[in-house]
């Protein structure tokens, strides 16, 4: 199993469980709308790569059973990032106390979505990480300068890894308009 950073626990059990070409995520009520769409989204478009459309609801509002369950619960460690996810023989579901964790384990199924497919193993993790701050800096003082849908692209790649910080090194390549004598002649 490819995942990282590696969850603190892991426990693979036997079997599989597979999502069917149209499945249905159901989020907590009380999650903000943003954070659902964006958790619809992120998720979303790992599911298309795997041949599933699905939906997102909130709690409550269908008749049948989820593929994929989102709660905030008390069963998610007690950290920010926590979270619990587990597959099972009726679907996936995740425990989380905060939004952040909920970011985690949305990286960690996106993750298992691209390494299975619709076949996902079925597991149980625990996980949380080790410090508050994990970031990438990237250097575009040499070569070159990213666009804006690059640096976007990025970003979404890294938080599939849960790193939280991006920054930018910028030194004369960026043309600051009241700092003019910073970057003339360079380019």
């Amino acid at each position: 199993m490819n995942l990282l950073p590696y969850p603190r626990f892991l426990e693979r059990q036997a079997g599989s469980y597979e999502l069917g070409a149209r499945a249905r995520l159901e989020v907590a009520a009380d999650l903000a709308p943003a954070s659902a769409r964006q958790l619809a989204r992120r998720l979303g478009a790992v599911a298309r790569s795997a041949g599933v459309e699905l939906r997102c609801e909130p709690s409550g509002s269908g008749q049948r059973q989820p593929a994929i369950q989102a709660r905030r619960s008390s069963r998610a460690p007690n950290h920010p990032e926590g979270y619990a996810l587990s597959i099972g023989a009726q679907g996936i579901r995740v425990d989380y106390r905060a939004e952040a964790g909920l970011r985690a384990a949305t990286a960690t199924l996106r993750q298992l979505l691209r390494e299975y497919g619709r076949k996902l193993p079925r597991l149980l993790i625990r996980d949380h990480p080790d410090f508050a701050r994990r970031g990438v800096m990237l250097d575009v003082s040499r070569g070159r300068v990213p666009s804006l849908e690059t640096l976007l692209g990025l970003v979404e790649d890294l938080a599939d890894f849960k790193l939280n910080e991006f920054q930018l090194y910028i030194e004369h390549t960026f043309a600051y308009r009241n700092y003019r004598a910073v970057w003339q002649g360079w380019g």
